[in-house]
């Protein structure tokens, strides 16, 4: 990177740390309100397949943006999807302890293994997704729904663990 660019990106970096700190802090939050998450659950053990249970989701979404000061905007839009993605990887937590139990010991520590690299390939995947994004007020958006569909499909994948 020339000396330019990197002297730009710092003013820009700073810039924004202002803005955003300058910002009145938003009232939306990104944990899972219980009574949202216990809906999810509910949804997630009575969705008939796969399928249906893939939207148990949206509702979560949807009274987050209810109780959003700005509904519809790039900031609400973010967090709210932070809100399902929490959902998703609350389930995950939830299906672990059986999946993980269900194995015999050397599955069980390659499937720890997993589950490790697969988180740390789920950071570098949403950060790639931000990043390419950069110029754009989509990046919130675009890494938060890469966070909530890598949980969520991870979700699935560990719920039918083993695979065959």
């Amino acid at each position: 990177m020339n000396q330019a660019l990197a002297s730009k990106t710092t003013v820009v970096m700073m810039f924004a740390a202002l803005v955003l700190t300058a910002l009145p802090a938003s009232a939306q939050t990104v944990d899972v309100p219980a009574r949202d998450l216990a809906q999810f659950r509910q949804c997630l053990a009575s969705a008939p397949n796969n399928v249906a249970a893939r939207t148990c989701d949206q509702p979560v979404f949807e009274a987050c943006e209810q109780r959003s000061g700005q509904p519809g905007t790039t900031i609400s839009i973010s967090e709210c999807t932070t809100v399902q993605s929490n959902a998703w990887d609350r389930a995950l937590n939830d299906i672990w302890p059986t999946t993980l139990s269900q194995q015999d010991p050397q599955a069980r520590a390659k499937l720890r293994s997993a589950q490790r690299l697969w988180i740390g390939l789920r950071i570098a995947d949403c950060a790639a997704v931000y990043e390419a994004n950069i110029t754009g007020t989509i990046r919130g958006p675009a890494s938060a729904t890469c966070y909530r569909n890598t949980t969520r499909d991870r979700y699935f994948w560990l719920k039918g663990f083993p695979i065959f």
